[in-house]
């Protein structure tokens, strides 16, 4: 096979790691107590079987009260009511997928949002229950943006689109989480480290030490450097450019020349990550890769708004 600098661009896109803890667009601990409530989605709906009479009535009894709640904005009661609904109809039946729907939308405005993990959870049994219908994908993707899984809420607006392309509302609710995310740390530092990668990549193999580390000092706002390119052009906007000075050194001097700046920051130098935390070097030491694995390891230090001082 044929490896232009195009395969090797991708190469080392994929290989990216970040240090800042800041940079994780899902919590593991978030996904897991998804995984966890989405487990139990089902569990509630009685026994499979043909609906009774008096299981039908019981349903739609309970979501006359429940969209009646909703409407005077008595959320915490139609969160229940719904779920005496969902509770009265056998599993499957072909009306659950709008009760779950309902549910998830009452929970979504429940105050404090501590009910969005299990609004997620009846948002994906919907979907379960009935793929090829575009509202339960609306309601994941809802779901999902309000707990800050940007990138997930994306795909499941596209999906929502693929079910109904001609709804102009899909490109809507996609631009807006795109917008949202765009000004989230993780898709700003990636930005600012492509829109720099080929002049970095390059100063450090000039270091001619592999386990080396290329330290940079951006002389510019990270917002602004972060900012995603295709968007600035959409807005007819120029991207921002920094001014930036680079020093090569071995490993060892790297964590000895932080931990000395650490104890007495110099002038344009970052003492705090992307979440405005100290930065550790047991932890800075630990995420160097082992010499030999083939990494470059560049520490980038951006400003974080006047005044604020720099951050890696």
């Amino acid at each position: 096979a044929v490896h232009t600098a195009v395969h090797g661009l991708f190469r080392t896109l994929d290989g990216l790691r970040f240090l800042s803890p800041g940079l994780a667009e899902a919590s593991p601990l978030a996904a897991a107590a998804t995984a966890d409530a989405a487990a139990a989605a089902g569990s509630e709906e009685a026994p499979e079987g043909e609906a009774s009479e008096e299981q039908l009535k019981a349903a739609s009894d309970a979501r006359q009260r429940g969209a009646e709640a909703f409407k005077r904005k008595d959320f915490a009661q139609a969160d229940a009511e719904y779920t005496s609904a969902i509770r009265a109809l056998p599993r499957g039946h072909a009306e659950l997928h709008t009760l779950y729907s309902n549910r998830c939308a009452a929970r979504l405005q429940l105050p404090g949002g501590g009910q969005a993990e299990t609004a997620l959870a009846d948002a994906r049994r919907c979907v379960e229950l009935a793929p090829q219908w575009p509202k339960g994908r609306f309601r994941e993707g809802t779901c999902l943006r309000q707990l800050d899984r940007l990138a997930e809420a994306t795909a499941a607006f596209r999906a929502g689109r693929a079910l109904e392309p001609e709804n102009k509302d899909w490109d809507k609710e996609i631009d807006k989480t795109e917008q949202l995310r765009s000004t989230t740390p993780s898709v700003q530092a990636r930005q600012l480290l492509f829109s720099m990668l080929p002049e970095l990549l390059w100063a450090w193999a000039r270091g001619g030490d592999a386990a080396g580390v290329l330290q940079v000092q951006a002389n510019g706002e990270f917002k602004e450097l972060g900012a995603a390119k295709w968007r600035l052009v959409r807005e007819g906007k120029t991207p921002a450019k920094a001014n930036l000075r680079y020093a090569f050194m071995g490993r060892k001097d790297y964590l000895a020349n932080l931990a000395a700046n650490l104890q007495k920051p110099a002038d344009g130098v970052a003492v705090v990550d992307l979440e405005g935390k100290p930065l550790k070097i047991p932890e800075i030491g630990a995420f160097l890769p082992e010499e030999g694995a083939g990494h470059a390891t560049i520490h980038i230090d951006v400003q974080n708004g006047a005044g604020a001082g720099k951050m890696a």
